[in-house]
């Protein structure tokens, strides 16, 4: 038999209890496999995707900016006179033929 009354045995096991789950976020009861909530994995991925998109787009620009620098560079040395207008033309014809092989 028990020495103490049953209600004194339950407010030192709510202490207990309330000493452990203290800190602890309570988690909501899980659910059956055909109730997943998919909204947080939606979200992750539309993140996912906008992030590529933002570096891609990045890639893009640099890619630009060093194609009009390069060909601001050729216009320059045909300009100063130390390559012919054929010369620039023929490289330019050759960068465009390596982008397309990488791409």
């Amino acid at each position: 038999m028990l020495s103490a009354p049953p209600t004194e045995l339950l407010r030192g096991l709510e202490g207990y209890r309330r000493q452990v789950v203290r800190g602890f976020k309570v988690m909501a009861k899980p659910k059956k496999h055909w109730e997943v909530d998919f909204s947080q994995w939606t979200k992750e991925r539309a993140t996912r995707l906008r992030k590529k998109q933002e570096r891609l787009s990045q890639e893009a620009n640099a890619y630009d900016t060093i194609r009009m620098c390069y060909r601001r560079g050729l216009e320059k040395l045909v300009y100063n006179g130390e390559i012919s207008k054929d010369t620039a033309s023929r490289w330019a014809k050759i960068d465009a033929q390596l982008v397309e092989l990488q791409s």
